[in-house]
């Protein structure tokens, strides 16, 4: 018994040994060793009217829209939500991380605009030993104030990785048909 936990520690360490050499090749030459290896990838995402998650599905409303027009600044936006969904790597499951959503123009983030939450993943009921698994996520946002015009960008993070943007332009303007106060120009009436 006692030579057969000694096995298993050989074995184990031959797999350690293995898996840091690697971290080590996929690392830049002035990376950090402490730095957390991420294989996490956005697959979707994007700007929508509404959008939810149930029994593990994403289900989006007026989905893939990238442009505001405001008759004044600054302008506030009622509702909007971001759809993504993120590709997680069989090896990086079970374990929490933390996902920051945050609004920037020009690089600068938007004051009031960012999210921060912790995203549980496991491995689902009956995953295939090393297959990866998508996590849908929807992430509403109300009353979203832009202060003027220009592009926007919802930078989304897991831990200190950036995962992907979405852009917004924010232009003046008015949508056809409307009258300057959000009401219906006379001659549509």
């Amino acid at each position: 018994m006692l030579e057969e936990v000694r096995e298993l520690l050989v074995d184990l360490e031959r797999v350690l040994v293995v898996k840091q050499l690697v971290v080590e090749s996929r690392r830049g030459p002035d990376s950090d060793p402490r730095d957390t290896l991420y294989y996490m990838e956005l697959t979707t995402a994007m700007l929508a009217d509404g959008a939810h998650v149930a029994g593990g599905k994403l289900y989006i409303l007026g989905g893939q829209w990238d442009r505001l027009m405001a008759a004044t600044f600054p302008t506030q936006h009622p509702s909007m939500a971001l759809a993504l969904v993120i590709k997680v790597e069989y090896n990086e499951a079970p374990q929490t991380y933390q996902l920051d959503v945050e609004l920037t123009l020009d690089g600068q983030p938007i004051e009031g605009t960012k999210v921060v939450g912790s995203m549980a993943i496991g491995h689902a009921a009956g995953q295939v030993h090393g297959a990866p698994q998508f996590a849908p996520l929807a992430i509403p946002f109300n009353n979203v104030t832009f202060s003027a015009p220009g592009r926007y960008e919802w930078v989304i993070a897991v831990g200190t990785n950036e995962l992907g943007r979405v852009p917004i332009e924010v232009v003046p303007g008015l949508m056809p048909g409307l009258a300057s106060g959000g009401e219906q120009a006379p001659s549509e009436r």
